[in-house]
């Protein structure tokens, strides 16, 4: 039995695997919610869904349009991607102002350190992103980059593209910090509270004591703070499927 294979199908089939694979790696939100097999499996399945055929007459022609769709990929993960930033930068602050920065660990899924604060924030920070769909917006908007950038196309990038690069690393800091101050507030008046005592008390030794009570208090405060993820996370698909439709725009503008 022979098997006959479409070269333009399958020339649109590693166009399309190339950008879904580029969005997959850039974009930190599948990097935390997804494993390396699920990551490959989604980059199988999409580009398999988003191919179709395409006809480049030479190598160098093909070797460009992977460069190009690579580029693309990298953009849109990486623009979409800055805001997930929001509730692991929040939990690296209260990991610090806890005391709990020195308990970093190797986190298999993405390669890098994670503190306990971090690896909360971070896990249930997916957890909900998959709950409310925010993965399915992110799968029309690569369909919509495709429709309006197709796999053989060349992009008409937009100088506005960086501005909306500081724009959402702003919001990130600022989110970030607004979800950790109420913990950090805490644990900065317990301190406060240590070296009063410690004044008073000079025997007192407030590291030993107030260790375990700064991490106490944290964990306190945060069990409040958790109730406000959800509408965090809201806001954040909103403003994420805002930012696919802004550099979608960036990338064919000109």
């Amino acid at each position: 039995m022979e098997i006959s294979l479409d070269p333009g199908w399958a020339t649109g089939l590693a166009l399309a695997s190339t950008r879904v694979a580029a969005f997959a790696v850039a974009s930190p939100i599948y990097t935390r919610i997804l494993p390396g097999v699920g990551r490959i499996a989604l980059v199988l399945v999409l580009g398999l869904f988003f191919s179709h055929p395409v006809v480049i007459p030479d190598v160098y022609g093909l070797i460009a349009a992977g460069l190009i769709n690579a580029v693309i990929g990298v953009a849109l993960g990486f623009l979409t991607g800055i805001l997930f930033h929001v509730f692991q930068v929040a939990g690296g602050v209260l990991d610090f102002s806890s005391g709990l920065s020195v308990s970093g660990v190797l986190d298999p899924m993405t390669g890098h350190q994670d503190t306990v604060f971090g690896r909360i924030f971070g896990v249930a920070a997916g957890a909900i992103f998959l709950a409310l769909g925010g993965d399915q917006l992110l799968i029309v908007g690569l369909g919509r980059s495709v429709d309006a950038i197709p796999l053989d196309g060349v992009p008409s990038i937009h100088a506005g593209l960086a501005d909306l690069a500081v724009s959402l690393l702003g919001k990130m800091t600022l989110a970030a910090v607004e979800l950790a101050f109420p913990a950090v507030a805490a644990v900065f008046l317990v301190e406060l509270a240590l070296g009063l005592a410690n004044r008073m008390v000079p025997q007192l030794n407030a590291f030993l004591v107030g260790m375990p009570i700064k991490i106490i208090v944290s964990l306190l405060v945060v069990a409040v703070m958790v109730l406000a993820v959800p509408s965090l996370m809201d806001g954040v698909i909103s403003e994420t499927w805002r930012t696919m439709t802004r550099a979608l725009t960036g990338l064919t503008s000109g």
